[in-house]
């Protein structure tokens, strides 16, 4: 149909637009004749860190909804926008703290896979590929290779309330897939070839 509107206007817009947003988004503003008809044209570029809020919530786009994002919702978009997860944290887990059962498997399996050369400095290597950053162990490494006071718990049900077989494990997380696979295979009575990938 096109507006009748003013510079006045669409510098209210603008800033509208710019207050109403956490981090405030500069939108380009044009107007252009199509057909005899001014229409206003509102383009925003996509703002490299998410989520932006307006009016101090925050939407996303679902079918024909806006659904409002929860705090973990918030949280998780923002981690993905900057490139981090979970287990990319520094933590202040010592490498000589590590279990050093757990980095020789490690070193064995990148040795066997012929997939990684390794250098024979296994810190190195962990700097290499992200595990350590600035000479601090993250998250994944102590998950990986250290004490993380977590734990995978495997039972066998032989009703919905009773267990008849069942295993704790609180191994460092490179050996503990390698002990959940033994588990299964024993229960099981399988003759599985599982193959762990490093």
């Amino acid at each position: 149909m096109g507006v009748s509107i003013s510079d006045e206007s669409i510098q209210k817009w603008l800033n509208e637009i710019k207050q109403n947003t956490i981090p405030s988004i500069v939108p380009s503003i044009d107007t252009l004749i199509y057909d005899n008809k001014t229409i206003v044209v509102i383009s925003v570029q996509e703002f490299p860190v998410k989520p932006v809020s307006y009016k101090d919530r925050y939407f996303i786009r679902k079918s024909n909804f806006n659904h409002k994002l929860s705090v973990d919702e918030i949280a998780e978009i923002r981690f993905i926008s900057l490139s981090y997860s979970f287990d990319s944290f520094v933590v202040n887990t010592l490498y000589e703290e590590l279990d050093s059962t757990a980095l020789d498997y490690f070193k064995n399996r990148l040795l066997e896979s012929g997939r990684y050369k390794y250098s024979g400095d296994l810190k190195f290597d962990l700097k290499k590929l992200g595990i350590i950053k600035d000479d601090k162990l993250t998250k994944a490494a102590e998950l990986l290779f250290g004490n993380h006071h977590t734990n995978i718990h495997l039972g066998r049900f032989k009703s919905q309330t009773t267990i008849i077989d069942d295993l704790l494990i609180r191994s460092p997380l490179i050996l503990a897939v390698e002990e959940a696979i033994d588990f299964i295979k024993k229960i099981f009575g399988l003759n599985l070839n599982l193959e762990v990938m490093v």
